[in-house]
């Protein structure tokens, strides 16, 4: 992974020529603006110097009206056109430079960005990794392979999604990122990390670091298998994430995997114009790639295994 300083002067360059194209799109989308009022005072104007006869009196002819109010017509449907294709290119323009900036952070990484069908919807509803119905409206949705030691491929993948999250009581929807891995092989164990003790059979498990027993609350119904994946590299992995208990979540459950970081990934702001608010990007693929690594390091453990060649 890039370096902070290098993604930033990366940044910069990208971000520029984003908004050169947006600046773009925009005067496309004023130039429409003024032709479409143009027509409309060209006929207003028209019909105004024909309402006055040759004495010099004012003829009040109603048919007079007629091309110029189909031309007002004319001009606000264009008008309109031309807002919603300028909103539809900007938000092109900016699908773009995100996909560029992604590819940036995960260079390395084997991936597919903004594919559909990579998460079993349904699974993440019935398991209880939330207690609300999670949307299946999706955006930034990424599949990046998990390497082995040796850097090869496996045949497993992490994938990451916005989604919105909702229950009977709410008001308006959560937003939420939805990490899901799925293994070839079941475990014993179901893991539930930042989580609510799911009841019986289940129990806290403390590890010797007292800093991740106090930013990772572990409920587990086999210890043995659980304190062999949390070994003291993956706790100290854990632990060297940026994120705070309250935004992550994660459940081990039969061959699946869910993970949350709380808020939606990689959204741009913008207000600003500056790329001090961009660079948040790097900090939450940093914890991507810090989760990646804490797979990639278990890949015994998780029985991950080499991709077959086609």
């Amino acid at each position: 992974m890039v370096s902070k300083e290098e993604f930033k002067k990366l940044l910069e360059k990208e971000k520029e020529e984003y908004e050169e194209s947006v600046r773009t799109i925009k005067r496309v989308g004023l130039y429409g603006l003024g032709f479409a009022f143009l027509v409309f005072f060209v006929f207003f104007g028209f019909n105004l110097f024909a309402m006055f006869n040759g004495s010099g009196g004012i003829s009040f002819n109603y048919n007079l009206w007629i091309s110029p109010g189909v031309a007002l017509i004319i001009s606000f449907v264009f008008a309109f056109i031309s807002g919603v294709i300028e909103a539809k290119k900007s938000r092109e323009a900016l699908e773009k430079f995100k996909e560029k900036i992604i590819n940036i952070l995960f260079d390395g990484y084997k991936k597919e960005y903004k594919a559909k069908g990579f998460i079993e919807w349904n699974e993440i509803n019935i398991s209880s990794f939330t207690k609300k119905t999670v949307s299946k409206n999706v955006s930034d949705l990424i599949k990046i392979n998990i390497p082995l030691k040796n850097k090869e491929p496996s045949e497993s993948f992490i994938t990451i999604c916005d989604c919105k999250a909702w229950s009977t009581d709410d008001i308006k929807k959560e937003k939420m990122n939805i990490i899901s891995v799925r293994f070839d092989s079941e475990f014993k164990s179901n893991i539930y990390v930042n989580m609510d003790n799911p009841g019986d059979g289940f129990h806290a498990v403390k590890f010797e670091s007292i800093e991740f027993n106090r930013k990772f609350k572990v409920y587990c119904d086999n210890e043995l298998e659980t304190r062999v994946l949390f070994n003291p590299k993956t706790i100290d992995d854990f632990l060297a994430m940026n994120v705070a208990k309250k935004d992550f979540k994660m459940l081990l459950k039969g061959n699946v995997l869910f993970a949350s970081f709380g808020k939606n990934l990689f959204e741009p702001k913008f207000q600003k114009k500056s790329v001090e608010e961009i660079l948040h990007f790097y900090d939450e693929a940093q914890n991507i790639v810090k989760f990646i690594d804490i797979l990639s390091e278990n890949q015994r453990q998780l029985k991950l295994k080499q991709q077959r060649s086609l």
